[in-house]
Formats: C-alpha cells, structure tokens, sequence
C-alpha cells in the first residue's frame, strides 16, 4: 500500500506522526507539502525524516487565512503512484488530489480537525464540496470526536478514525513539579490577535487582581495586540507581569512548568494545541466551548473549566483554583493524566488505520 498525505506546511506537531508513517511504511510513504511555511507561522521548520516534496507556486492570504494555489499534483502522483491519496484540507491543490483519485481509481481519506462550530460559517459552496469529496471517500481522518461528528453531519457513517493533535508530552510532564511552588498564577499562551482574545484575558486578570493581594502573570507569545496588554496591566500595582515574546516549541517547556493554571480563552480554535501542552505541564485549563479541546481534553471540573466568555466567571473560579492548594494539586495531577493517551504513536496509528480501511 502506497499513500500520499497532502498538507499545508510541516506543522512541528504533525512532523513526528509523519516520520512514524515513514518509519512503517518506509519508500511507500510521501508527503506532498503545499508550501514550507506561511506569513503567521514563525516557528523553525523541524528536521523532516519522511520522504518529501514541496510543490511550486503562490499563496493567498488574508489575516490568517491562506489558499494556497500550487502546480504539479497531478504529476506528483503519477510519479508516486499511491494507492491512496489524504488530503488535509480544500485548498485547490488537496481538490486535485482527490480529482486524481476519481480518475484513477484510487482511494481518498480526508483529514481534518475541523468541528461544527469551527466550520459554522462556511458558505453554501463550501459545504456542496464537502459533500462531493466526502460522497466518494473511502474512509475519514478527525482530529477529535467532534470531528468524527462533523463528518457525521454530511452523512458519513463508517471509516471514521481519530489521530488526535498532540505534543511530546515526554518533554513537558518531568519538569513539571508541585503546583501550588511554581511562580505564575495565571498563563496566556498564543497570538496576541483579536481571535485569540488576550484582551478578555486582560479584564480576567483585572478581576482577580481584586480578590487577591498579589498575582503573577505569565504572556507567552507575540502580535498586534501586545502594546494594549502590556499597557492594561502595567496599571495593575498588585499584578507582576511577565512578557516572553513568541517562543520556539523547544522553548515552551521550561516556561510552561513555571505555571499554575492556563487561560485559553478564543473567538473560535478548531483544537487548540496549546491545551495539551498545558495539561501536559500540569496546569488547570480555563477554557470555553469555543476550542475544540472542550468537553474531549478539558473536562469540566476534572482538569479545569469549560466557562462561558464572562470575565468575572473565569476569575472567580481561577481564585477558587488558587485559594485550594489540594483542589489545584488534584486538578494539575488530573491534566496530566488526562493528555497521556495524546500521543505521536497513536495518531500515526488512526492515520494507517485509516488507509488500511
């Protein structure tokens, strides 16, 4: 069996359940890469150990939004003949891939790790495609359970297979040590964008900040909206900011360890693999039905909360976090057991369990 993968860009959280395909499947594995990397991306691109292409062309981009308009799929496929084509995604290049199993027979498995609420807002074209593709393919590739629902709702109803997003957990948990010693109460991590509301992150800090003598609070990340952050709380006399600037993955541990509990607040986030990273350092997780995480990573009251976006909400339960040493210690225990089963291995296994299918 031969299989042919068709992404965006070599994200550092898919590579390695790419190089176990590899590493399985051996000469009978190719990934096909739209581009290396796109305008919002700043991280290093990681050493890419599964054969390889990058296909010749241009890319559309609005916000954080990119179509990417490639050229040679079709005779990248007939060079590599696979037996099987999955395609992450709808870009016009991924629909010339999975044209190029129609005429030739072969089998399509869409990925994606999309869900209702991230596709909410597609248009009616957007959703006739979806039907085309997913009526003639063979088996499906989701991300999370409400993926594997969203293909539910075109009507798929066999061959749904999960290969969960993830991080090295092996690189996180040993550093982390007891909760209640780390040094920051409360952890942002992301685009400093509109969509990722660092701003509503703000007013939660500005709450808490009333319910406590004093408050330390860690900002991971960069964007337009750092000034406005940085000015927002340097008002708050009790409140010790820290600001790290965007940071590589292999630098996100050693600060992540450093927290207590995480706010992932969003406009909308089709996972949010910020959430694993933070279970798998130990945190509590305060997040909203927004990420794709919710209910399947962070369950409510286990290892964090599923909140609605009310900033006094989020911070009365952050403060209720904060004043219950063992109520803390039991959730950070929780948030990494919670992430373990979020792993490389078992993605790369859904991944050929599904061309298998």
């Amino acid at each position: 069996m031969r299989v042919a993968l068709l992404v965006n860009i070599p994200a550092p959280y898919r590579v390695p359940v790419y190089d176990r395909l590899a590493e399985r499947l051996g000469e009978d594995f190719k990934v096909i890469y739209m581009a290396e990397l796109e305008s919002n991306r700043k991280w290093k691109v990681p050493e890419l150990k599964h054969a390889h292409q990058y296909l010749k062309g241009f890319t559309l981009s609005r916000g954080t939004r990119h179509v990417h308009v490639r050229f040679g799929v079709f005779t990248a496929l007939l060079k590599f003949k696979p037996d099987v084509v999955i395609t992450a995604g709808f870009n016009p290049p991924m629909l010339m891939g999975w044209l190029y199993t129609r005429l030739f027979g072969k089998a399509h498995v869409p990925m994606s790790d999309a869900w209702v609420g991230s596709e909410a807002n597609l248009s009616g074209l957007h959703r006739y495609i979806r039907r085309l593709v997913f009526g003639s393919s063979k088996a499906f590739i989701g991300a999370s359970q409400q993926t594997l629902e969203l293909f539910k709702s075109y009507g798929v109803e066999k061959n749904l297979f999960k290969a969960c997003l993830c991080v090295d957990n092996s690189r996180f948990t040993p550093l982390a040590g007891p909760v209640a010693h780390r040094a920051y109460d409360l952890v942002f991590s992301g685009s400093l964008i509109e969509g990722k509301l660092p701003l509503f992150f703000v007013e939660v800090v500005k709450r808490l900040a009333g319910k406590m003598p004093k408050l330390s609070v860690l900002v991971i990340g960069d964007g337009a909206l750092r000034d406005s952050m940085h000015e927002a709380l340097a008002t708050l006399p009790t409140v010790h900011t820290t600001f790290t600037g965007y940071l590589q993955q292999s630098e996100l541990p050693a600060y992540y360890v450093q927290g207590k509990i995480f706010c992932f607040p969003t406009k909308r986030d089709a996972w949010g693999i910020v959430a694993n990273e933070a279970c798998a350092s130990g945190m509590a997780v305060l997040t909203c039905a927004n990420a794709g995480c919710a209910v399947e990573l962070i369950v409510n009251n286990h290892n964090g909360y599923v909140l609605p976006l009310e900033p006094e909400v989020w911070a009365e339960h952050a403060a209720k976090l904060l004043g219950d040493e063992m109520l803390l210690s039991e959730m950070s225990q929780n948030a990494i057991r919670s992430v373990e089963e979020y792993t490389y291995d078992h993605a790369a296994r859904g991944i050929l369990a599904a061309c298998e299918a």
